[in-house]
């Protein structure tokens, strides 16, 4: 079956309204998708669609009320040419002027006597927008040790979506929900406690997710802690790339050892080489586990050569690039277990993303 693509926005450099695209050719097999809802009258699916405003009868002016009593103006003087008496100044006092009362209802039940519930004056929904607007990001975070929610993702998105991830965990979900924009998957254990049989399940989940969006577009941009519990990785509309590859890696919590999940052929060749030519005699060891993960531990024993690991991590960084790798991002995932108690207890295990950058 062949997979469609989705376009993202034009680059923001152009001008306001750019020539309008009616349709983009099959490239490679993928069907093209219309531009950027912005300068085009069609959508791109990923995005939010904007409701139409319903069209409404024109609100006629508004009338003038009738004023109920007639201003009368004050006498000056009075028929001797003396100022009229204070009392004579005062307004006459009539029957409307006595404050209404209105009947005390009893709090909680209607005239039935049955319980009613309260509610307020002006309620407001919580999901009230304008309706011109449009998500241009969407928004992806990991929640506890088992959920993780994608935040502005439209019905194409989440159903490409639920058909990539929900078959990468083996033990199953418990919970799959969609709330206006926003989708809830809760998955059977603990995979973002990455341990167990299924950890390289969830560090799949991480780069499938990551492909799926670069695939369609959206380019990961920055982590924002706000307004939510967990941190959001923040994904921006941009270039769209037809062909990503992306890898993950994380550091002991010391900073002196790095563990590669299923690297590259070109990085898992030469990384341990050109670690120990750049920092030499201090790579106690590295060596492939089985499963695909590749470890290089720093040495830190006495009477030997000593890097501090901020170098250990900034020579990594640059081999990386050299290898046409850069970080893309870094995810605080899950607890460690601590121990061997399986409680979840320890520090937050960074998961650091990898990606191949395009060749100039």
């Amino acid at each position: 079956m062949q997979q469609q693509g989705y376009q993202p926005f034009p680059y923001y450099n152009q001008t306001l309204y750019p020539p309008q695209t009616p349709h983009l050719g099959a490239v490679n097999g993928h069907q093209g998708y219309p531009m950027n809802p912005y300068f085009s009258m069609q959508q791109n699916p990923y995005m939010a669609a904007a409701p139409a405003p319903a069209p409404g009868p024109m609100n006629a002016a508004p009338l003038a009320r009738p004023r109920k009593y007639a201003a009368q103006p004050e006498p000056k003087h009075n028929r001797n040419g003396f100022p009229p008496l204070r009392s004579a100044m005062k307004q006459p006092t009539r029957p409307e002027d006595t404050p209404l009362r209105r009947q005390r209802t009893i709090s909680g039940k209607g005239p039935d006597g049955l319980a009613r519930h309260r509610t307020r004056s002006n309620p407001t929904p919580i999901e009230e927008a304008r309706p011109e607007f449009i998500p241009m990001h969407l928004y992806l975070s990991f929640h506890g040790n088992n959920e993780l929610r994608v935040e502005n993702g439209t019905p194409p998105a989440i159903s490409e979506l639920r058909r990539t991830v929900g078959t990468l965990w083996h033990p199953g979900i418990e919970l799959d929900d969609i709330e206006g924009y926003i989708w809830r998957v809760r998955f059977v254990g603990s995979p973002w406690n990455l341990s167990g049989p299924d950890r390289m399940s969830a560090y799949d989940i991480i780069v499938q997710i990551f492909t799926l969006f670069a695939q369609r577009g959206f380019t990961f941009r920055t982590l924002m802690k706000t307004a939510s519990p967990s941190p959001r990785l923040i994904f921006e509309c941009a270039n769209l790339d037809r062909d990503p590859h992306f890898f993950v890696a994380y550091f002991s919590r010391t900073g002196r050892c790095i563990t590669l999940v299923t690297p590259p052929a070109e990085v898992n060749a030469e990384i341990g080489h050109r670690l120990t030519i750049a920092l030499p005699g201090a790579i106690e060891s590295d060596r492939e586990v089985e499963g695909g993960l590749r470890v290089i531990r720093l040495r830190d024993s006495y009477g030997a050569p000593q890097f501090g690991k901020h170098l250990f991590i900034a020579y990594i960084l640059k081999i990386m690039e050299e290898l046409n790798f850069l970080l893309e991002a870094t995810i605080p995932l899950g607890r460690r277990v601590s121990f061997g108690l399986g409680l979840g207890l320890g520090p937050k295990r960074e998961i650091f993303v990898f990606r191949r950058s395009p060749v100039q």
